[in-house]
């Protein structure tokens, strides 16, 4: 169900960071289930949905040159390499799972079954669709049995948690950007930024929640219970859960240095410009 949370946000590590390890686990299996699995796809995605939160910014009275713009964004494109991303989440899963146990999570995924409900997760993210749930979303919650359903499942996924922690990432790396535009000889200060503001992001955590579900309900709409119960019970298993748990881990390793390595980038960029 990774793929919903692309619905919601607007997500580097240097080779200096880690040596690769992947245990006695062949990095092809793994490559396999992280693209058949959509998470590829969606660490493929961090730049431009970074990209997207800075444009919104400026759209919504954020005052810059173009210049500085196209240097925030060329900032961003520079500091966070998704290639980068994923062998911290391959080294995760690897040095985790065996290959008999990858072999297990990736006969889910390319079962019938597994990538029916698969393409219907993907399909939610698609924007008209994404705009009719959000128009829809107090009907969608009316079907109690699916939101119980769904409910259980964001849990097994954390899909909103993810989806909360990659909010703050975004949120940091506009933050940096637009203050090392706006005041440049002032030192971005990211922890009492945080302090601030994560308090308030986490106070979207229950409306955000219900996007989810009702993602989730869209989804599901048209699958059987029997057949969500058989990925809910896959979704339970503890491999499934390691997996869930080391992508996520891994990510957000990722995120934390690839803000670090932006907001190095940016003073650079700043310190040049003036």
């Amino acid at each position: 169900m990774k793929s919903i949370t692309r619905l919601f946000l607007i997500f580097i590590v240097s080779s200096l960071f880690f040596t690769p390890c992947y245990s006695a686990t062949n990095v092809e299996p793994i490559n396999n289930l992280l693209n058949i699995s959509g998470v590829t796809k969606q660490v493929k995605d961090i730049p431009s949905l970074f990209e997207e939160a800075i444009t919104v910014g400026r759209k919504q009275g954020v005052q810059m040159s173009d210049e500085a713009f196209a240097s925030i964004l060329s900032a961003i494109y520079m500091s966070v390499n998704p290639d980068e991303i994923m062998e911290i989440i391959r080294t995760e899963i690897g040095n985790t799972l065996t290959e008999k146990e990858i072999q297990h999570l990736t006969k889910w995924y390319t079962s019938e079954k597994g990538k029916m409900i698969t393409k219907k997760e993907k399909s939610a993210s698609d924007p008209g669709i994404y705009q009719h749930i959000v128009e829809n979303k107090d009907d969608l919650l009316i079907d109690t049995e699916k939101v119980k359903f769904a409910q259980t499942l964001d849990k097994l996924m954390g899909a909103t948690d993810i989806t909360m922690r990659i909010q703050e990432y975004s949120s940091l790396v506009t933050y940096s950007a637009f203050m090392s535009v706006m005041a440049p000889n002032v030192p971005v200060d990211i922890e009492n930024y945080k302090s601030m503001v994560l308090p308030q992001l986490e106070s979207l955590r229950p409306e955000m929640e219900k996007l989810i579900i009702a993602a989730m309900v869209y989804s599901y709409q048209d699958i059987n219970m029997e057949t969500l119960n058989q990925y809910k019970a896959f979704l339970s298993d503890s491999k499934t859960q390691t997996f869930n748990h080391k992508v996520i881990e891994g990510m957000a390793k990722g995120l934390e240095r690839s803000i670090e390595k932006f907001a190095g980038t940016m003073a650079i960029i700043v310190s040049q410009n003036h």
